[in-house]
């Protein structure tokens, strides 16, 4: 049974290739649109039409690979688009180039107007939710049976990751772990990763520190880290095929992004800036700004004793090995017990982070 095409205005060709690439000019009006279109003024067939434009103005073959069922308004009138594939043509001579999909969503952001703009995000995204389809299609042929289960938790958990850690998206490039920004994010977590001494120790303390409660810009970056750091880790042993250690990772994302949630859930980011703002720092124990001042005095002077930790040691690393001299001199200056010993290290940190002084010294170091 032939399927019918609807009746529209105009006709347009979405074309990609193997590589799932996008066809867009190479000098773009960004006044007129991105993509190709016809108008429709005659008996011809919608497809006879396309296919004998594409060949007559730009000598471009291309297959059908989408009967088109989307009707869609834009500043010339009303629109379908044919998803093709090229199956020959002189790009470089038709003035055309081939783009990634994300680069093509970058070209949409440039455009004049919001009528265009929203017409040729609905062009694109159609061919858009094609690309990913065929490229889940393509991952999902590589998972065994007995791993199927597995990714399935670690897509939903992407795209539940994608919702908290990417507010604003300025591309539709797909959902769960199959999306472009998912992939690039835990590429670069990966890479983040590998560069850090004694990872496990560092991780420990950063999920130590950031599950206290508390307003401050701070605290979010760490939630996004461990975030961002344990779903590049759940990867990593779902590959492996550790099944322990990818529950383990799961369940880490899983309790932080909470966290990040609850954030997220009280407002804009403006009014989180504000609120953090208006609320200061973070309450360290119940020190006075006295007892606050000689702490960091005293941190800075046991800074000065280079033996105590080593040339290359990261902030963390460094807050762990001074604590017990920290605390011993704060303890002589009648001050020792405004911290226990673990919220005393996490003071050390997050003055190792924070000020100027010992950012400075341990640089110079």
């Amino acid at each position: 049974m032939k399927l019918a095409v609807p009746e529209a205005g105009h006709y347009g060709a979405l074309i990609t290739n193997d590589s799932f690439e996008v066809l867009m000019r190479k000098d773009i009006n960004y006044s007129k649109g991105l993509f190709l279109r016809w108008e429709h003024n005659s008996d011809c067939a919608p497809s006879k039409l396309v296919r004998s434009r594409l060949a007559e103005d730009f000598c471009i073959s291309a297959d059908f690979i989408k009967v088109p069922v989307h009707l869609i308004f834009f500043k010339g009138g009303t629109l379908v688009n044919f998803l093709m594939r090229c199956s020959g043509c002189d790009i470089d001579s038709a003035g055309f180039k081939w783009v990634s999909i994300r680069e093509a969503w970058d070209e949409v952001a440039k455009l004049n107007g919001d009528e265009l703009h929203v017409g040729e995000c609905n062009s694109l995204s159609i061919l858009n939710d094609w690309i990913h389809h065929q490229r889940r299609k393509i991952a999902l042929k590589e998972v065994t049976e007995g791993q199927v289960e597995y990714y399935e938790r670690f897509d939903a958990l992407c795209h539940r990751a994608r919702a908290a850690l990417d507010m604003y998206p300025r591309y539709f490039d797909g959902v769960g772990m199959y999306s472009e920004f998912m992939q690039s994010m835990i590429e670069a977590a990966v890479g983040e990763i590998d560069g850090i001494d004694n990872y496990p120790l560092y991780l420990d303390d950063l999920c130590s520190k950031a599950e206290k409660p508390g307003r401050s810009s701070i605290r979010e970056k760490d939630l996004v880290k461990i975030v961002r750091f344990s779903l590049a880790s759940a990867y990593r042993r779902l590959c492996e095929e550790n099944s322990d250690g990818f529950s383990a990772e799961c369940f880490r994302v899983e309790k932080f992004i909470g966290f990040l949630e609850h954030i997220y859930a009280k407002g804009s980011p403006e009014m989180r800036a504000r609120a953090i703002k208006g609320g200061g720092a973070r309450r360290r124990g119940h020190a006075n700004p006295d007892e606050i001042k000689k702490l960091e005095s005293v941190i800075l002077k046991v800074l000065g004793n280079e033996k105590l930790y080593g040339k290359h040691d990261q902030q963390y690393e460094i807050a762990r090995k001074i604590t017990a001299n920290v605390l011993s001199e704060i303890s002589s200056l009648g001050v020792g017990d405004i911290f226990s010993s673990v919220d005393l290290r996490q003071f050390i940190w997050d003055f190792l982070i924070e000020n100027k002084s010992a950012r400075k010294f341990l640089k110079e170091k």
